[in-house]
Formats: C-alpha cells, sequence, structure tokens
C-alpha cells in the first residue's frame, strides 16, 4: 500500500491491528506525558457518530533534550481495541510545539476522545542516535502481550504446541524497496550482547532516496519495533547496529523475524511491504501460514 503525506513535512507510516483487551491493567495516562525525549502535551480523537472519524488522531509534543535535533518519533497508540504504530519525520527541534494529525483509528468504535495509551517507541536523533523509552516504571505494561498474543503460533507462550511456526527468513531478504543482506545478534554468554543487533541492508528503487525504515523484528519471544533515519541513496549498503534484545536469553544468530513495516521516501511517499506475501497479524506477530512459504527471491 503506498501513501502520500499531506501537509508537507509529516511523514506518516502505519501499522493498525485489532487486538482483545489485555488481562494486564494499563495504568491510565495523563498529559503532559513524559516519554523519553518527547513530552506529549495530549492525544486525543473525534468522533463521526459513533465511530472515530478519519484523520482525526491529533497528537501534540515536543521534544524536551536541549541542545539536540530530532528526525523522527516513532508512536504507539492503542485505542478500543486497535493499536496504531506510526512514525512522524521532520526537524524536530528542543521545545518546539508540533501539532499532527495521522489518519490512523478512523472506523474504530468511539469510545472516548482520549486513547488508552499513547507513547513513543523509539525517537531518533538527528546525529543517528535512537532511543526506545520505557512506557511506565520498570515494568512496560503496554508491551505485555494480551492472551491473543500470548497464544499466537510463533510466540513464546506458543511455540511448543504450535503447528504453523514462523517461517525462518533467509538472506538477502527483499522487504519492499528495501533489501536486508543480513540480520543478526551477537552472544555474549549465555545471553544476547548489548547493541548487537546488526542490520545490514539498501535502498533497492534506482533514483529515489529513503528518509526513514522501521523494522520489526522478532527474537525469542521478544518483539523490537524501531525506526532508522537518515538519507539512503539506491544500492548504498547501510551497516547499523542497534541496542535490542540485550540480555535475552541467546537462541542462535539470527532473529525469526527481521523486516520493514514502513518505508518513507524522501517526496513523503510511504510504502508498507506485506511480509513474505502474508497477511499481517499485527500487533502479535507476522503471518502465520498454514504452510511453509518458499524463501523471497535473492537480489543481487
Amino acid at each position: 500500500m503506498n501513501r502520500k503525506s499531506i501537509g508537507g513535512t509529516v511523514a506518516l507510516s502505519l501499522l493498525v491491528a485489532a487486538s482483545a483487551t489485555s488481562a494486564q491493567t494499563l495504568p491510565v495516562q495523563k498529559f503532559p506525558f513524559k516519554s523519553g525525549p518527547v513530552t506529549i502535551s495530549s492525544c486525543s480523537l473525534n468522533a463521526n457518530g459513533n465511530v472515530v472519524a478519519n484523520n482525526s488522531l491529533d497528537v501534540k509534543y515536543f521534544q524536551n533534550v536541549p541542545k539536540r535535533q530530532l528526525a523522527s518519533v516513532t508512536f504507539r497508540v492503542r485505542y478500543a481495541g486497535q493499536t496504531a504504530v506510526f512514525t512522524d519525520v521532520g526537524d524536530f527541534s528542543y521545545d518546539k510545539a508540533i501539532d499532527h494529525k495521522f489518519n490512523v483509528l478512523g472506523g474504530a468504535p468511539f469510545t472516548g476522545a482520549n486513547p488508552q495509551v499513547c507513547r513513543v517507541l523509539t525517537a531518533t536523533f538527528a546525529d543517528g542516535e535512537t532511543v526506545t523509552p520505557q512506557y511506565e516504571g520498570d515494568v512496560d505494561v503496554d508491551m505485555m502481550p494480551t492472551a491473543a498474543e500470548a497464544a499466537e503460533p510463533g510466540t513464546a507462550d506458543a511455540r511448543k504446541t504450535s503447528s504453523h511456526p514462523i517461517v525462518q527468513q533467509t538472506y538477502p531478504y527483499k522487504s519492499g524497496p528495501v533489501t536486508i543482506s543480513s540480520c543478526s545478534v551477537n552472544k555474549s554468554g549465555n545471553v544476547v550482547g548489548n547493541k548487537s543487533l546488526n542490520i545490514k541492508y539498501f535502498q533497492n528503487v534506482p533514483t529515489r532516496h529513503l528518509q526513514s525504515v522501521t523494522f520489526r523484528v522478532r527474537y525469542g519471544g521478544k518483539t523490537a519495533t524501531f525506526t532508522d533515519a537518515g538519507t539512503f541513496t539506491y544500492d548504498a549498503p547501510i551497516d547499523h547496529t542497534f541496542n535490542f534484545f540485550g540480555g535475552a536469553p541467546y537462541m542462535n544468530e539470527h532473529p525469526e523475524v527481521c523486516r520493514v513495516i514502513t518505508a518513507t521516501f524522501g517526496d513523503g511517499e510511504i510504502v508498507d511491504p506485506v511480509y513474505a506475501g502474508r497477511t499481517t497479524t499485527e500487533p502479535a506477530g507476522d503471518a502465520l501460514p498454514a504452510a511453509p512459504v518458499p524463501a523471497p527471491a535473492s537480489t543481487p
């Protein structure tokens, strides 16, 4: 699915999914809400009859770190049993008020003006540093699996009995306009080393350049969603390391899934690659086929 952003510099990437109500009670979010280097002043939706109006999710926020600049912010919003993950790309300087609307959750049952959760998943500074704020306290209850997620084939709780585990990815792997050459973690004793998730990739579309890529990686029953922002030109090799899965039990070198959720071009076009030709069943995962799917063709 391709989209153009509307209104200039706002770039939106979307992943919406139905999910069951979590058995884990979420704290009531209040505003202003500090989510790492971003302070969310308000987060609200409008009604259209009994449903959420299109293009009505309004997030007001600002960057709260002096003398630094953000290049992208990936939000996670939960509302009425649905989840949206989307990225705002721009030039966000300290204390500058940002008021952007996003076309997500439209048509969902309207249950009130405020989402259950409105937080930052990852924020990437202009110098390339990416931070992943905890949601609330020491335990990130927002990211705990719902009952539906826990029972999904391919997750840690279900893997023992699943008849349809996720097919192991092979490389090179073409994920829309991005070809992932390799995706791996390093071992430190019996656990995954810190800052060891390494993704080598390149943009495979001639005469164009990407400005951000949002990845989803699953490893050992855990999931990380994060954005890499920059100016990525055709065929230029990119070799970046990310600080995810450190301390997790070491299973093997390669994650179960390493894919692109959204890729944003410099002109604002958004591409949402489908995972290996399967229908994505977020938030828990990446399509779960009834039969093994052939590995995607290699890209030179």
